[in-house]
C-alpha cells in the first residue's frame, strides 16, 4: 500500500499543477450548473446590449455586441442653446412668431406657422425639447404672452376633446403630411384651457378613430369631407381594422394610415401630458393658450378596464410612463431592440427605479403565468409580477446617450441573463417536429438600475472597472416589469433552425432579492479546488503515516515469534 500511495502523490501533484496553471477554469459564460444547455434544451442568454439613440439610418436587423440599434445615430456637435435659436435654424423666425395674434382662436391664417413646427419637430430632437422646457405658470403666459412665446413649457390636465383636421392641398404637397390633430386639454393647476396642436396621439386613441370610406381615402379628401362623426363608443369603427390588428396603431408614423383618419371632432375623456411650444393667447374668459407639441403622452390615473388600463398601468404613469407605449411594444414582440422601443425602454426603466416598496405591497402583484408570458405576451406588456428564477450571468451597460442621462438620470444598468424555471412544461417554437424545445428552463432577460446590498461586491467590481460581466449562480426573486418579448442570436437556435433568432422576456426590475448565492467564477472555484486539493494531500500523508506504523508494528511482531522458545506446544506432536 505504501509502494501504491508513493506513486499516486506524483500524480496529483501533477494533476494539481496543471489544473492551476491554466487560468481558464470557469464556467461556460451562459450554461446552467447542472448539465450542457444543448443537452437540457435550453437556450443561450444574449450578448450585453446598451439601449440604443436616435439613428439618422435605419438600426441594423441585430446589433453589434455592447450595443442596441438606436445608439448609432451622430449628435449634432453643437446644440442649440435657446428655443428660439433652434426655430432659426429650422427657418421658423420671428417673422413668422409675430403672425401670430393674441386673443384670437385658431384659425386657417395661423396654419403656416404651426404646420412648420409640425413639420420641424422630428428633427428638432426630443432631448432638446425636454432641456428648454419650464415650468412657467400658465397664469404667467396669458398675461405677459409676448415675452414668453417659443417657450417650451409642461401641461398636465385632462383631454375633453379632439378635432382631426386636414391641410389644404398646396401645404400637403409643400410638408408632405395631410393633416393634424387640435387636442382641447383642461390643465390641473389653471383655469385656462390648453389648445394643442400635435401630429403624434397614443395609438390607443387613433384605433378608436373613424377612417374615411375607401373612396374618400383615394381621392385624399382635400376638400375636408368626412363620412360622418367620429366613433366615441370607445369600440373600433367599422372602416377602422380590429383593434389588434397590426396596422391597427401604426398612428402618423405611416403616412397611409395618416390619410385615412377622417377630419371630424370628438370628445374625449383622457389624463395626458405634454411638453410644448407656447404660441399665443386664444379667445375666452379666461383666454385659451395654443401650443404645439411633437406629441401628446397619455398618463392615466384611474384604472380603466374598457381602455385597457391596470393597476399597474396607473402606478408606471404616475412616475412618468407613457401608456401610448404600450401598443407600441406589442407590435415588437419577437424583433430584436430596436428604435421604437428606446422611449419605453427608459421610461419603464426610470419608473421600475422610483417604485417605492410601499407601493409594491399596496399593488399586490401576482405570480407570472408562462402562458401569458410566452403565449399571449400582448395582453400584460407594463403588468408587474412576482417570479423566482436563476440567474446565470450579470453584466453592467454604461449608458453614453447624454439626452437620456439628462431626461432619467440613468447612466448605467445591469443587465441580468437568467433561467426561468419550467417545471414540467416544455416549450416548443413552433409546431415541425424539428422545432427547438425547451425542457425544465427557459432564457428571460432583467433589467435594473442598481444591484441589491447582497450583490454589493459585484457591484464594486464593476464600477470599479475591475470586470464588466460576472457568471453567476444564483436564485433570484423578483417583481419585475414585464417590457416585451425581445430575440438575439442564439447557438442553441442555430444548430437547429439556422438563421432564426432566440425569443425570450425583457423584464425591467423593480424588487429583486437574492435568495441563493452560489459563487461560480474562476476564482472561487480555483479556491476550492485548492482546498480540496491540500484536504486530499493530507488524507494522503495521513495515510503514508499509518500504513508506516501498521507495517512497522507488523514486523517487530513477527520478528518477536521467531526468538519466542518459551512455547513448545507445537513441538508435542513429535514425541508421539
Amino acid at each position: 500500500m505504501k509502494r501504491v500511495a508513493r506513486r499516486l502523490l506524483p500524480t496529483l501533484l501533477t494533476i494539481f499543477i496543471g489544473s492551476t496553471a491554466a487560468d481558464d477554469v470557469r464556467l461556460p459564460p451562459l450554461e446552467t450548473p447542472e448539465q450542457s444547455q444543448l443537452e437540457q434544451g435550453e437556450a443561450t442568454p444574449p450578448q450585453p446590449a446598451t439601449p440604443p439613440q436616435p439613428a439618422k439610418q435605419p438600426p441594423p436587423a441585430v446589433a453589434p455586441t455592447g450595443q442596441l440599434p438606436w445608439s448609432t445615430r451622430d449628435l449634432q456637435a453643437t446644440p442649440p442653446t435657446s428655443p428660439r435659436e433652434m426655430l432659426e435654424l429650422f427657418n421658423i423666425g420671428e417673422s413668422q412668431l409675430r403672425s401670430l395674434f393674441d386673443g384670437q382662436s385658431l384659425s386657417p391664417a395661423d396654419e403656416d406657422t404651426i404646420v412648420a413646427f409640425l413639420f420641424r419637430f422630428p428633427r428638432m430632437g426630443e432631448e432638446n425639447i425636454y432641456r428648454w422646457r419650464t415650468d412657467t405658470p400658465l397664469e404667467s403666459l396669458a398675461v405677459d404672452p409676448e415675452t414668453n412665446r417659443a417657450r417650451v413649457v409642461s401641461v398636465q390636465g385632462v383631454v375633453n376633446r379632439i378635432e382631426r383636421r386636414e391641410l389644404v392641398p398646396e401645404l400637403a404637397r409643400l410638408y408632405e403630411f395631410k393633416g393634424y390633430w387640435v387636442v382641447h386639454l383642461q390643465p390641473t393647476d389653471s383655469a385656462h384651457p390648453a389648445v394643442v396642436c400635435t401630429r403624434l396621439l397614443p395609438d390607443q386613441w387613433l384605433e378608436r378613430w373613424p377612417r374615411k370610406k375607401s373612396s374618400d381615402a383615394a381621392s385624399g379628401s382635400a376638400n375636408g369631407s368626412t363620412t360622418g362623426e367620429p366613433n366615441t363608443t370607445g369600440e373600433p369603427s367599422d372602416s377602422a381594422p380590429a383593434r389588434d390588428g397590426e396596422d391597427a396603431s401604426r398612428g402618423l408614423a405611416d403616412s397611409d394610415t395618416e390619410e385615412n383618419f377622417a377630419p371630424g371632432a370628438a370628445a374625449v375623456h383622457y389624463d395626458a401630458q405634454l411638453d410644448g411650444f407656447f404660441l399665443k393667447t386664444g379667445a375666452g374668459e379666461p383666454c385659451e393658450l395654443l401650443f404645439a407639441t411633437s406629441s401628446v403622452k397619455w398618463r392615466p390615473l384611474q384604472v380603466d378596464p374598457d381602455q385597457g388600463i391596470t393597476a399597474s398601468h396607473v402606478l408606471l404613469s404616475k412616475h412618468g410612463v407613457d401608456m401610448g407605449h404600450l401598443r407600441r411594444l406589442q407590435k415588437q414582440n419577437g424583433k430584436p431592440l430596436g428604435w421604437p422601443d428606446r422611449p419605453a425602454f427608459y421610461e419603464m426603466l426610470s419608473a421600475s427605479r422610483a417604485i417605492t416598496p410601499d407601493e409594491l405591497q399596496a399593488l399586490h402583484p401576482p405570480n407570472v403565468k408562462l402562458s401569458q408570458l410566452l403565449v399571449t405576451p400582448k395582453t400584460i406588456h407594463g403588468e408587474l409580477m412576482r417570479l423566482r428564477l436563476r440567474a446565470a450571468r450579470v453584466t453592467r451597460v454604461t449608458v453614453d446617450d447624454e439626452d437620456i442621462r439628462e431626461r432619467h438620470g440613468v447612466d448605467h444598468y445591469y443587465q441580468i441573463d437568467s433561467l426561468l424555471p419550467l417545471g414540467e412544461q416544455s416549450v416548443r417554437l413552433g409546431d415541425s417536429p424539428d422545432a427547438p424545445e425547451y425542457r425544465n428552463t427557459f432564457p428571460i432577460t432583467l433589467c435594473m438600475y442598481d444591484l441589491p446590498d447582497s450583490m454589493s461586491d459585484i457591484d464594486k467590481r464593476m464600477a470599479a472597472g475591475e470586470s464588466v460581466s460576472e457568471v453567476i449562480d444564483h436564485e433570484l426573486s423578483v417583481v419585475a416589469i414585464f417590457f416585451k418579448i425581445w430575440s438575439y442570436r442564439s447557438k442553441f437556435i442555430d444548430e437547429r433552425t439556422p438563421g432564426k433568432l432566440q425569443p425570450a422576456p425583457m423584464m425591467l426590475v423593480a424588487q429583486l432579492e437574492v435568495v441563493h448565492a452560489g459563487d461560480v467564477n474562476a476564482d472561487t472555484l480555483s479556491l476550492m479546488f485548492g482546498v480540496g486539493f491540500v484536504a486530499l494531500l493530507a488524507v494522503v500523508c495521513l495515510a503514508l503515516w499509518w500504513t508506516s506504523r501498521r507495517d512497522a508494528a507488523v514486523s517487530a511482531a513477527m520478528h518477536r515469534k521467531r526468538l519466542d522458545t518459551s512455547d513448545t506446544s507445537h513441538l508435542d506432536h513429535l514425541g508421539d
